[in-house]
């Protein structure tokens, strides 16, 4: 049975008073506990951010390792664990010291009354997730819980291969007078194998707010993290590499420029969710940012971006690192006036903002003649895309991204080649001229084509008939 109807969770509590069950099984998140003994272990590591961040690490190693979908259910959170363990091996110290104080809040009061009422019968505590984590937060009870859990320890266990059925069998109970409650769907064939069983939902403790990463909200409430990886990485990113890039020493340097621009631009991205979409007729906020309501970002993006000032300025020179503290500053400036004008008004600020976003890093490093070509068209496309978009209401995933690019890219290069000197013709004959220029073409190519990879799958469909 399944429900959140209270008669039927009243049902339940008086079937776990019924002396005709002798073995109690029960499951432990969502249930005994309030919550996810998973996710709160995650997210009560410090520091919280890096703690996210190596669980989402150790989530895409599961993923590259196991192909299988269910293989990769089996091992995901066993990895998002073990990551955040090895990362940050205090944490599991720490989480003894407070789990105690986490599973008295969030225990399921009305039923651990009712577990603790049947002194007559065996008690086993079924959970997917960890004992390592779960341990401490069980309650002292005059007769102990049997637990059935997965293991950290080496060789590690994991319950989701074995099953909780087969697992549960080990110990050889009778089925026959055994009551189940869960409130997970997975569960299914535990409750059709005991004598009765219940598959309700309790409620839940509300959770901590999200833990503050930079590109966090932009992966995950603004865009999605394909998005971030795929525009803001491997486009924009790329994009200031190949214009801007001095040699391998200036590498490190581009790079704390750039993450440091992007922790404060996204602050622009959360303020236009939560503050500029209530000024607009038709606001569009991502269905995911809801979440971040009480975000720290406005206080932590700063934190971040100061830290890597202060590893720009040690690393490389104090006033370059100034320089470019005062560009985060007009950025923030510019982006919190955008965020409080109607969107009508808001087109002149938005070209402000790709120019500080693309030729910022002149402050730090001289382009070269065919990098100002690249930036400049790639700024010139975003620009463009987004007075369409205003206009007419295009939307940008309509217009072909790269091609447009392409085009104000040989315009641009054509100009230089005619007007420039011997040193632009030389920049563009140059190895990193060739890579930018081929670059340019197979991302238009492969938007209006494919790329390798899909007409190497298609090849291989049509072989195969």
């Amino acid at each position: 049975m399944s429900s959140t109807d209270p008669q039927l969770l009243q049902a339940c509590l008086r079937d776990l008073q019924d002396p005709r069950f002798r073995t109690l099984i029960i499951d432990f998140d969502h249930t005994l506990l309030l919550g996810n003994s998973t996710e709160l272990f995650i997210d009560h590591a410090r520091p919280r951010g890096w703690a996210w961040f190596l669980s989402k690490l150790g989530q895409a190693t599961a993923r590259r390792l196991f192909a299988n979908p269910v293989q990769y259910n089996c091992w995901r959170d066993f990895f998002r664990v073990s990551f955040v363990l090895v990362g940050l091996p205090w944490s599991y110290w720490r989480w003894k010291t407070i789990a105690p104080a986490i599973g008295t809040q969030r225990l399921n009061q009305p039923l651990y009354a009712a577990l603790q009422e049947r002194e007559d019968a065996t008690v086993i505590i079924a959970s997917l997730g960890f004992r390592q984590v779960l341990l401490p937060l069980l309650p002292a009870r005059p007769k102990s819980f049997h637990l059935i859990a997965s293991s950290l320890e080496f060789p590690p266990t994991n319950l989701r291969r074995q099953g909780k059925v087969a697992a549960i069998e080990d110990r050889q109970i009778s089925w026959d007078v055994t009551l189940t409650v869960t409130d997970s769907v997975e569960d299914l064939a535990l409750i059709n194998r005991s004598a009765k069983g219940y598959q309700v939902e309790w409620g839940a403790e509300p959770l901590l707010p999200p833990a503050y990463f930079p590109l966090r909200f932009t992966a995950e409430g603004k865009f999605s993290f394909k998005n971030l990886v795929r525009h803001h990485l491997l486009i924009d990113g790329l994009v200031v590499l190949l214009a801007y890039v001095d040699g391998l020493h200036s590498v490190p340097l581009l790079f704390l420029a750039y993450f440091s621009l992007f922790t404060i631009y996204e602050v622009g991205y959360y303020e236009n969710d939560f503050r500029a979409a209530g000024i607009e007729d038709v606001p569009w906020v991502a269905p995911d940012s809801g979440k971040f309501k009480d975000y720290s970002i406005y206080r932590s993006a700063w934190i971040w971006a100061s830290g890597m000032l202060l590893a720009m300025g040690a690393a490389y020179s104090w006033l370059a690192a100034l320089r470019w503290l005062g560009l985060l500053l007009i950025l923030r400036a510019v982006f919190y006036v955008y965020n409080r004008l109607r969107p009508a008004y808001r087109v002149p600020l938005y070209i402000v903002l790709q120019g500080v976003k693309y030729f910022g890093y002149a402050l730090l490093l001289i382009p070269s003649g065919i990098g100002l070509c690249l930036v400049a068209a790639q700024a010139f496309r975003q620009c463009l895309s987004y007075v369409l978009y205003r206009i007419s209401g295009i939307r940008r995933r309509q217009l072909p991204f790269h091609l447009i690019r392409l085009g104000i890219f040989l315009m641009l290069l054509t100009g230089g080649l005619l007007l420039g000197g011997g040193k632009f013709k030389s920049e563009v004959a140059a190895p990193l001229g060739c890579l930018i220029i081929g670059w340019v073409f197979y991302q238009a190519l492969k938007e209006r084509f494919g790329g390798i990879g899909y007409r190497v799958r298609q090849m291989w469909r049509w072989l195969q008939g």
